[in-house]
């Protein structure tokens, strides 16, 4: 699977069968955005992902209410609208401090 350039967006990400989905799509050449309710493991598997030499982002929204699936749905819209842009500028722009 040839999956560069591509963007993903793994929920559960930070733990379990997320976090072995977000790795095993970043090994593919992925950019992953980790969702997880725990932001802090979401901060452990982007920086692992990163080690990946991938770009990932961590965040944290809850899927399980109707305003957070809404909030990620519109992040799916613009990283695939934007795939090439998103990963090559906005990725590393949201990490900036």
């Amino acid at each position: 699977m040839n999956l560069i350039d591509k963007v993903a967006i793994v929920t559960g990400a930070g733990r379990g069968i997320g976090k072995a989905i977000a790795i095993s799509l970043a090994l593919e050449g992925a950019n992953v955005i980790v969702n997880d309710i725990d932001i802090q493991t979401a901060k452990k598997v982007a920086k692992e992902i990163k080690s990946l030499d991938q770009q990932a982002l961590a965040i944290q929204v809850d899927v399980s209410i109707a305003w957070g699936a809404t909030t990620l749905t519109f992040i799916l819209y613009d990283a695939n609208s934007l795939a090439n842009d998103f990963a090559r500028q906005v990725m590393p722009a949201l990490e900036a401090p």
